[in-house]
């Protein structure tokens, strides 16, 4: 169960989210799809060179709300993850803001940062 200790959330590992949320399903309107550099919309065997198959499944899909995280890419993340998300309760009264602020230290991942939350299912 997660723990709230003041501004603090930690998940426990059985915790962490199976799926990645797709915010492009639930937006108003239609993103512009990417174009080719022959001006129209990319297709997925333009983007074959460049990413794995899942990937390009994800980018060129606007309609699912979620993907599934790949069994691999859960256990590879448990090795940092999960991170413990703070609530920014300072700045939501300074900006005046009724929004609930939230933000995550990425420093415990092997490259210290956030880039090895896309690296690793890339690789």
């Amino acid at each position: 169960m997660a723990t709230i200790t003041g501004n603090r959330i930690s998940l426990t590992p059985r915790e962490m989210p199976a799926r990645w949320y797709n915010v492009e399903a639930d937006l108003p309107f239609r993103v512009p799809p990417m174009m080719s550099p022959s001006g129209y919309p990319i297709t997925a065997r333009e983007l074959e060179p460049l990413f794995p198959r899942q990937i390009i499944e994800h980018e060129l899909n606007a309609r699912s709300r979620t993907f599934k995280i790949p069994k691999e890419v859960r256990e590879a993340y448990q090795q940092w993850r999960p991170t413990p998300m703070f609530r920014a309760a300072t700045l939501e009264r300074e900006l005046g803001t009724p929004a609930r602020l939230y933000y995550k230290v990425e420093g415990g991942s092997p490259s210290g940062s956030y880039e090895s939350n896309t690296a690793i299912p890339q690789a």
